[in-house]
């Protein structure tokens, strides 16, 4: 890559852009969650196939995650970002008018595929034009972000479909993907891709390298296991908020939203007063919270109250702050040259496992928060052994 230096002007519309860009990747999924019983009675759907429309995202959100950064190698950050948003933009004109089911399938598809270049070339844009430093500073910005907007996005899609139905969170998806299509078109530079200085390989092949480092596949295997639990309650519990508890919709949102929002004020805390010294020590405060967290929803399995449902969730979502922080650049850092790659492998990994375990507990579900919680359980303890087997490796710390 050749980007050119910025002025300063210019580099303060990339940064704005780049902030839309990450808004929307955070909410892409969870502002339409709370819609789901309306669409389940609209289309007369069983809980699994409401569950696959989550699904289908996430695995074409994958799918897309092995090329974007490739592609944007060779051909350039800000052609993949136009194409990519076209894409998700066509896709949520296909939700919000979709007449049929079928449809609307379709267009979470391509949704997700849409979002996976945003997800990540917007990071790459401020690495190719900010030093190290700055880069720091802007991705603990861009964290933030995402994490609010995480937190924010079941609240807002609860209101959205209180006044617009449930084709009202794909219309502000739209809304928010042309922007972001502006924004890029306006605000994002063009700048060439410098010649390979050797044959390009198979994107496989490259793959193929990764699958083979112990220490990574170890790294891998937790963050797969350690994200599933919370991906499996974002899924199944407006079903069972809504439907089961009679949580008004106007209150969802507030549920859902205080578990991504205690995530993201805790992130910003580590970020604030972590020290070097302290990390060891704080994934085993996480190993702890791990084991509490399992205790709780184990404990929560049987009750029929909403609060403590949430609360019961607290301690697991606690217990992922840490880890998220200190092993994520361990594991880039493990093969510097194929930092894109490592960064694919760990987010398309734990979406396609999530995705598949969530039709799991679906398949399972019996209206009741047992099953729930006895699917997350399962992977919650297999956060602790796997962190516990980390934790035994001196050599990453």
């Amino acid at each position: 890559m050749s980007p050119r230096p910025l002025e300063p002007r210019r580099r303060y519309l990339l940064i704005a852009c780049v902030i839309v860009m990450d808004f929307l990747a955070g909410t892409e999924l969870d502002l339409f969650v709370p819609s789901f019983p309306q669409i389940e009675r609209a289309f007369s759907l069983e809980p699994f196939w409401v569950e696959a429309l989550l699904s289908v995202n996430f695995v074409t959100f994958c799918a897309g995650l092995i090329f974007v950064g490739d592609l944007s190698d060779r051909f350039g950050r800000k052609p993949v970002l136009v194409v990519s948003l076209i894409l998700f933009c066509v896709g949520s004109v296909l939700c919000f008018t979709a007449p049929t089911y079928g449809l609307l399938f379709l267009g979470r598809a391509c949704q997700g595929l849409g979002i996976s270049a945003p997800a990540v070339v917007s990071f790459l844009l401020v690495a190719d034009h900010y030093s190290l430093d700055a880069q720091q500073r802007l991705f603990a910005l861009l964290g933030g972000v995402m994490n609010i907007s995480v937190g924010l996005a079941p609240v807002i899609g609860s209101y959205l479909a209180l006044a617009f139905g449930w084709r009202g969170s794909f219309g502000a998806l739209l809304c928010l993907g042309a922007l972001s299509l502006i924004m890029v078109l306006l605000c994002v530079p063009t700048y060439g891709v410098d010649a390979p200085a050797h044959p390009r390989t198979p994107v496989w092949q490259g793959y193929k390298a990764l699958f083979q480092h112990k220490d990574l596949m170890q790294l891998v295997r937790h963050f797969m296991v350690q994200f599933t639990p919370y991906w499996i309650f974002v899924g199944m519990a407006p079903l069972f908020y809504m439907d089961t508890l009679c949580v008004p919709l106007s209150q969802y949102g507030f549920h859902q939203g205080s578990l991504a929002t205690v995530y993201a004020l805790g992130s910003f805390l580590f970020a604030a007063l972590a020290r070097p010294k302290d990390h060891v020590g704080l994934l085993r405060v996480s190993y702890i919270l791990f084991g509490l967290g399992t205790l709780c929803a184990l404990a929560a399995s049987w009750t029929t109250n909403a609060l403590l449902v949430t609360l019961a969730m607290m301690p697991f979502i606690c217990g992922q702050i840490v880890p998220s922080a200190l092993l994520y650049p361990q594991c880039l850092s493990l093969i510097p040259e194929a930092k894109g790659k490592v960064s694919a492998l760990l987010q398309g990994g734990r979406l396609i496992f999530s995705a598949l375990m969530l039709q799991v507990a679906s398949a399972l579900y019996q209206k009741r928060f047992l099953e729930i919680a006895l699917t997350m359980a399962v992977f919650m303890i297999a956060s602790c052994v796997t962190l516990r087997n980390l934790l035994q490796k001196k050599t990453l710390f």
